[in-house]
C-alpha cells in the first residue's frame, strides 16, 4: 500500500466512524516517524516489529511483545501506536 492509499484508508476510516479524525491525525504522524527512521531500522532491528507512539520507538520480537510495552507506558494512553515488522516480506 503506498502512502496516498494509506491516507485514503485511513479517510474512510474516519468517515465511517471507526478513528476519530484525532486518531487519524495521531497515527499518520507516528507512520512519518517510522518512514523517516526505516533507513536505520533495517539496519539496526532487522528480525523485529517496530513501532512509533508519541514519537518514541518501540520494538520487540513480536507484535504482543510491542503492543504490550507501549500498552503499559502511562503516557500512551490514548495515542495510536503504528508498526511494522522489518526485514520481513509482508505480502
Amino acid at each position: 500500500m503506498n502512502p496516498i492509499e494509506f491516507e485514503q484508508w485511513m479517510d474512510r476510516e474516519v468517515h465511517d466512524q471507526r478513528l476519530t479524525p484525532a486518531q487519524r491525525d495521531d497515527l499518520l504522524e507516528q507512520k512519518a516517524f517510522f518512514e523517516n527512521q526505516y533507513p536505520n531500522l533495517q539496519v539496526s532491528l532487522r528480525g523485529k516489529v517496530v513501532g512509533f507512539a508519541r514519537g518514541q520507538l518501540y520494538s520487540g520480537n513480536t507484535v504482543h511483545e510491542v503492543l504490550d510495552t507501549v500498552k503499559n507506558d502511562k503516557e500512551n494512553r490514548g495515542r495510536m501506536l503504528y508498526f511494522e515488522p522489518i526485514g520481513f516480506d509482508i505480502i
